[in-house]
């Protein structure tokens, strides 16, 4: 009677499923990633909403030299917006801004002078206020400061543009709360689905790090290529979910070219180099604490 022989796969230390593991780190990761995008996103265009224009009237009698002090002025405020190292401001002249309003209302310039016996319009300094100082109570304190220099005839401030820019500021702040307690939620269960995803591949190498064990292998040594298997899977899974996340963005952008500004690349590899930092540690740390685990359990348990 022939004796039949099985082969059986040999087991290395530190080995266990790791395509599988990856593509269920690497969702996970995503959805981290996905999250925290969706988070800066928000918090940018919560930004821009804030934003505010301020138009400063120029007295009759201020000319180029006043113009440009008065520009050099705010150009140094800390609550004028810079873009791109450039404060966000823009001038009028007078002549222009009485065509504007020429052509809105489809009259002439003699039409305009005529009627009101001279030209009533005035230059303009249009400044962009950062949405830091964009709260009712700086915007009044910005009037006023502005409004005790010579050259400035008047700083139009709407009550009512103050109060919607108040109600706007009481609702997003609610909103960001909302967001933020769902999103640390969120985050929270998928790490946690990581840590599962990390504690069940290494379950088939129970009896492996026991037996090590019992040949007189330290714990640093049982743990060093489980732990350095872990930090490959973070690192890959980092990666996957990077490019997951690139793809999606782009998507949206191209559905919606509103999201540009704020699902650019940047914010991507920001958020990509974060992932790979968290998916390693959490893999790593998972490992440890699993490996631990199994150092500590008793044969019978094991079974």
């Amino acid at each position: 009677m022939k004796r039949t022989t099985r082969s059986y796969k040999k087991k290395n230390v530190g080995s266990y499923p790791f395509t599988s593991v990856v593509l269920s780190v690497s969702f996970s990761l995503f959805l981290v990633g996905l999250f925290a995008l969706m988070f800066v996103s928000g918090k940018e265009h919560t930004q821009k909403l804030k934003e505010f224009k301020l138009n400063i009237y120029l007295t009759s009698n201020s000319g180029t030299k006043d113009v440009e002090k008065l520009k050099t002025l705010l150009a140094n405020k800390p609550y004028v917006l810079k873009k791109n190292q450039y404060a966000a401001i823009s001038f009028a002249s007078k002549e222009d801004i009485t065509k504007r309003f020429a052509e809105e209302n489809q009259l002439s310039l003699d039409e305009i002078v005529n009627t009101a016996g001279f030209n009533p319009f005035k230059a303009c300094i249009t400044a962009t206020i950062s949405a830091n100082f964009t709260s009712q109570k700086k915007l009044i304190k910005i009037k006023k400061e502005l409004e005790n220099y010579s050259s400035v005839h008047e700083v139009d401030l709407n009550n009512t543009d103050t109060k919607k820019i108040a109600e706007l500021d009481e609702n997003l702040n609610i909103i960001t709360i909302i967001l933020t307690v769902l999103i640390i939620a969120s985050i929270i269960i998928i790490l946690f689905l990581i840590n599962n995803t990390i504690k069940l591949a290494l379950f088939s190498q129970r009896f492996l790090i026991r037996s090590m064990q019992l040949v007189g292998a330290t714990a640093s040594f049982i743990q060093k290529p489980f732990v350095g298997r872990s930090l490959a899977v973070g690192i890959v899974s980092g990666l996957i979910a990077t490019g997951l996340l690139y793809v999606t963005s782009m998507y949206f952008n191209h559905q919606l070219p509103i999201l540009k500004t704020y699902l650019n690349l940047e914010n991507i590899l920001i958020i990509g180099a974060s992932l790979i930092i968290i998916g390693c540690i959490v893999t790593a740390f998972s490992t440890i604490i699993s490996v631990q685990k199994y150092l500590k359990t008793s044969l019978d348990e094991l079974h």
